[in-house]
C-alpha cells in the first residue's frame, strides 16, 4: 500500500464509524526509547516519556514516500478526514 491507498482506506472506515476511528487515532501508548529512536516511526514526548499512536506507525510505513498522513479536525475537535502532506512541509 502507498500513502494514497492508506488515506483512502482511513477515510472509508472513518465514514463507517467516526467514533471508533477517532478513538483509535487519539489513543497514544507509552513506548520505549528503542521505538522512539526508530528512523521512520513518529512518536511524541511528554514529560520525558515517549508515546506512539496509530498515525505514528502508519507514517513509519509511508516514510519512504517522503509523505505523512495527517488527521484533519474541525475547530470543535471533530475528526473530519485524513490527507497526505509533503513531509518536508509538515516538519
Amino acid at each position: 500500500m502507498n500513502a494514497q491507498d492508506i488515506v483512502y482506506l482511513l477515510n472509508e472506515v472513518l465514514e463507517l464509524d467516526k467514533n471508533a476511528i477517532f478513538n483509535l487515532i487519539e489513543q497514544r501508548v507509552f513506548c520505549n526509547e528503542d521505538l522512539g529512536n526508530h528512523p521512520t516511526i513518529m512518536v511524541t514526548q511528554e514529560n520525558d516519556k515517549l508515546f506512539v499512536g496509530l498515525l505514528g506507525i502508519i507514517n513509519g510505513v509511508v516514510a519512504w514516500e517522503d509523505k505523512v498522513v495527517v488527521a484533519q479536525y474541525s475547530e470543535d475537535g471533530e475528526l473530519l478526514r485524513f490527507v497526505i502532506k509533503d513531509k518536508k512541509k509538515f516538519e
